[in-house]
């Protein structure tokens, strides 16, 4: 489906008008119909603004995907047969200069499908405490992470900070600054300059691929 089609399916889901929802991403009242026309196509920061408003994926926004939520309740892992997965380390912390996979850290294990561990692919597992990432990621989720050291902007990570446990944040990247947005508007983004993110340090230890909610 192209994006301007799944626009007009989500505003008249959610029963949003065009001026309404033009009011919510800050854009003028004609921009929407502009969007669902054709005419026009948003700038990142209203794609990114219209998935949560949405609680929709990028992709699923843009037409790349059918799937409208990757981070939503799926079934669990001791659900599937256990020669069809592969088997993952659930951590019980990750900190900054400690080896994410040592013994001591490992706390159980988790199954994955064997299609989302291609090549050398290193996942790990954690369990999600608090409601910073609501309603999209709950507390007592599992996370399902890639572990890497980089991002792209918008992508959702584990982060460390001066060497703390990791917290699961969205990522935004600025020329200036790097902020780490909570998706429940309760908690404030956590804004660090590019010196800050060199000195704390602030470090991305993976990117979350799935999130998982016990039924």
């Amino acid at each position: 489906m192209e994006f301007k089609n799944r626009l007009k399916e989500l505003r008249v889901k959610n029963k949003y008008t065009m001026e309404k929802l033009a009011e919510l991403i800050g854009v003028g009242k004609s921009a929407i119909g502009n969007y669902e026309s054709g005419i026009r196509y948003p700038k990142k920061e209203q794609l990114e603004a219209l998935a949560d408003i949405f609680n929709v994926d990028m992709d699923y926004l843009t037409g790349r995907t059918d799937i409208p939520n990757r981070y939503s309740a799926s079934v669990p892992s001791s659900a599937v047969p256990v020669n069809d997965v592969v088997k993952i380390p659930l951590l019980g912390r990750v900190a900054a200069g400690e080896p994410l996979f040592d013994e001591g850290n490992i706390i159980g294990d988790v199954f994955v499908d064997p299609a989302m561990v291609p090549g050398d692919t290193q996942l790990f597992a954690l369990k999600v405490q608090g409601d910073s990432m609501a309603p999209k990621i709950m507390d007592g989720d599992t996370l399902i992470v890639r572990e890497q050291p980089c991002a792209d902007n918008g992508e959702i990570v584990i982060v460390t900070i001066n060497g703390d446990h990791g917290t699961c944040k969205k990522l935004q990247l600025y020329p200036d600054s790097m902020a780490l947005v909570s998706l429940n508007p309760a908690y404030e983004p956590m804004i660090y300059t590019w010196e800050e993110v060199e000195q704390l340090p602030v470090k991305v230890v993976g990117k979350v691929i799935q999130a998982r909610r016990e039924i």
